[in-house]
């Protein structure tokens, strides 16, 4: 049996770049550059309205500072659905890697288990194990854009009411050959993990370098 845990400096880089990994972050790349174009606009629009219309009485040089700095604010306020738009784009593309602390691989000679504690549960001692045995698993797909490895089969698991004294709280048997473990490589030995996937199992290991949901 040998135990793998995260490289905190690898998870924290994925955790912060896997949302424009995402499909729909690129599809919608048009769109987020029309709304940011519309602040650099804003701002020349607004320059010359004022520039035109202003009946403030400073001399050639506080008129034109003026301009400026009222032209830019209204650019800044301009880029408010930018701001709004990029951060609920972001939102729907954060991928579940996030949801995942203190998490843990282990990997024996018949099986793989991952266990970790979902990072939106408030009590620190829940946590989620799912097993998997190397002859169950039916596909492997290694993901390099993404970064990550989908394992399918069907397997076990475990949902701890408090993983420090081994109280469980359900377990859930799923007899469903495309269920999936999804790993995300940021573990200190990702390269031996992969290996051991590949030469324990029978599946084929499928390799793919674009985005996936």
């Amino acid at each position: 049996m040998k135990q793998y845990y995260p490289n905190p400096k690898l998870k924290r880089i994925l955790e912060r770049t896997q949302y424009k990994k995402h499909p729909k972050w690129s599809k919608r790349k048009w769109v987020r550059r029309i709304l940011a174009m519309i602040g650099p606009i804003a701002t020349i629009i607004f320059y010359f309205y004022f520039s035109k219309n202003s009946k403030l009485q400073y001399d050639g040089e506080d008129l034109f500072s003026m301009n400026v700095m009222m032209a830019v604010g209204m650019g800044i306020f301009a880029l408010i659905p930018y701001i709004g738009y990029r951060k609920a784009l972001e939102g729907s593309c954060v991928t579940d890697s996030r949801d995942r602390d203190n998490d843990t691989l282990v990997i024996t000679d018949e099986e793989l288990k991952y266990i970790y504690h979902p990072s939106y549960k408030s009590n620190i001692v829940l946590f989620t194990e799912f097993q998997i045995r190397f002859k169950d698993i039916t596909k492997i797909i290694y993901n390099t854009y993404n970064n990550r490895v989908d394992i399918y089969g069907k397997q076990k698991e475990i949902y701890y009411k408090d993983f420090t004294t081994g109280e469980i709280a359900r377990i859930a048997d799923v007899d469903d050959p495309n269920e999936t473990i999804r790993l995300y490589l940021y573990f200190e030995e990702n390269e031996e993990i992969l290996k051991t996937l590949q030469e324990r199992s029978t599946a084929e290991t499928k390799i793919i370098d674009y985005p996936t949901e």
